[in-house]
C-alpha cells in the first residue's frame, strides 16, 4: 500500500524499506513504541479541492432574442388558430368557401367544368325526361334517365345559369361550377335540383311561349349553390388548421419557457403549416427560423 504524498514524485527506495521495516516489527510488541516515530516522519496523503465550479448550458440565462422569437411565434401561431375556425364556416369570416371556389373557378380554362345530378319532384320522387341545359355556353343539353340522374360536360367553371323542362313547365337555377383541383383535367360539381310545387306554376305568369319558367329567388342568386364537396374539404383543412396551430402553439411555450432552439425551430415548422391570413404564417415562420440561427444550445 503505497499512500499518497503532497507530491507528484513517488516515494523512494529508502521510504519503502522504513515501511517494510515497521510492517515487520510490528509481530514483535516491544518494537512498536521504538517505530513511533518512524511512522509518524512518513508522508502525509494530502487532498485539494478546486476553487473552480463547472458551470452547465441548463443554468445559463434565456437569450432574450429566444424570448421575443417565443412570443412572436405565440401571435403567429394564434392567428392560424382563428384562420382555422374561419375555415370551418361555409358562409362567414375572411375566407368564404363561395368565394375560394369562384376565385379558382374564374382563373380555370374554360369548358373543364362538369355539372352532375338529379332532378327530383317536390315529393323527393325522381323526375323522369326532363331535359336541362345551359343557357348561353353553346353546349348541348341532357335528358334524365329513369333514376333522375343527368350530367353536362364542357362546361365553363363559374357561375352557370341552368334551365330544366319537360316542354311546358320548367325552372331556372343558377349555379357556381368548380374548377378543377390540383392535376385533375375536370372540375366536377354535384347537385340535387329540387322542383317546386306544382301550385307554384299555376300562380306564374311566364311571358315565354309554350314552357312556364320558374325564376330563381333573390336570395337564391346571392346565395348560388356549389359543391357540398368543396366546402367538406375547407371544413376539413380549416380543423387541420387549428390542430396544426395548437402544436405550434405549445411548442412556442416550451420553447420561450426553456430556451431551447430546437424546439422554437420546430414551433417555426408548425407556424409556416398554419397558412395564416395572406400567407403570413409562411412568411413569419421562414422568418423566425432564420431569426434562430445562432442560438446556444442548452443541453
Amino acid at each position: 500500500m503505497q499512500p499518497e504524498s503532497g507530491s507528484d514524485d513517488p516515494p523512494s527506495i529508502s521510504d519503502q524499506e522504513k515501511l517494510l521495516e515497521v510492517i515487520d516489527s510490528m509481530e514483535d510488541p516491544q518494537s512498536i513504541e521504538e517505530n513511533k516515530e518512524t511512522v509518524r516522519a512518513m508522508p502525509e496523503a494530502t487532498f485539494s479541492s478546486s476553487e473552480q465550479s463547472l458551470i452547465l448550458p441548463s443554468s445559463l440565462p434565456i437569450p432574450i432574442r429566444a424570448r421575443l422569437i417565443a412570443v412572436v411565434l405565440l401571435i403567429v401561431c394564434s392567428g392560424g388558430l382563428i384562420n382555422g375556425v374561419d375555415f370551418t364556416h361555409p358562409d362567414t369570416g375572411l375566407y368564404k368557401h363561395r368565394d375560394i371556389i369562384y376565385n379558382y373557378a374564374k382563373n380555370a380554362e374554360p369548358g373543364t367544368a362538369i355539372l352532375m345530378g338529379r332532378v327530383l319532384y317536390h315529393n323527393g320522387t325522381p323526375a323522369v325526361d326532363w331535359i336541362i341545359e345551359p343557357a348561353d355556353q353553346g353546349v348541348p343539353g341532357a335528358t334524365t334517365d329513369s333514376n333522375g340522374s343527368f350530367k353536362l360536360e364542357n362546361l365553363d367553371p363559374g357561375i352557370v345559369w341552368v334551365r330544366t323542362h319537360n316542354g311546358t313547365r320548367g325552372q331556372r337555377y343558377v349555379f357556381l361550377l368548380s374548377g378543377p383541383a390540383g392535376f385533375e383535367p375536370y372540375g366536377f360539381t354535384r347537385f340535387d335540383i329540387q322542383l317546386s310545387h306544382p301550385d307554384a306554376w299555376n300562380a306564374s305568369l311566364d311571358s315565354e311561349p309554350n314552357v312556364n319558367y320558374l325564376e330563381p329567388e333573390p336570395s337564391e342568386i346571392r346565395q348560388m349553390p356549389y359543391d357540398e364537396g368543396a366546402t367538406q374539404l375547407y371544413i376539413f383543412a380549416g380543423y387541420s388548421f387549428i390542430i396544426i396551430s395548437a402544436i405550434g402553439f405549445i411548442l412556442a411555450l416550451i420553447g420561450g419557457r426553456s430556451g431551447d432552439p430546437g424546439m422554437l425551430r420546430t414551433s417555426c415548422a408548425f407556424a409556416f403549416l398554419t397558412l395564416g391570413y395572406y400567407g403570413s404564417g409562411c412568411l413569419m415562420g421562414v422568418l423566425l427560423w432564420l431569426a434562430t440561427i445562432g442560438l446556444p444550445s442548452r443541453h
